[in-house]
């Protein structure tokens, strides 16, 4: 089944493509919400889980923080 493109996750893909170190979920969430007040934290974790199935970026655990990098 197709993923569907919406407007949130456009400004999900814009703040992760815009990383150039280390980031976490409250990273995006920070600047994505700027964006668009109605984005949600849970939002972003299901953006990131799927960004991370797909391949395209990679979480590690550092101090029980989960903490994401880009491909």
């Amino acid at each position: 089944m197709p993923k569907r493109q919406t407007k949130q996750k456009e400004i999900l893909k814009l703040e992760v493509d815009r990383q150039k170190s280390f980031f976490t979920a409250g990273d995006i969430y920070e600047k994505a919400k700027k964006e668009d007040d109605k984005i949600s934290i849970a939002t972003v974790y299901r953006f990131l889980k799927e960004l991370k199935n797909d391949n395209k970026i990679h979480s590690y655990l550092c101090d029980r923080k989960t903490i994401y990098s880009i491909s």
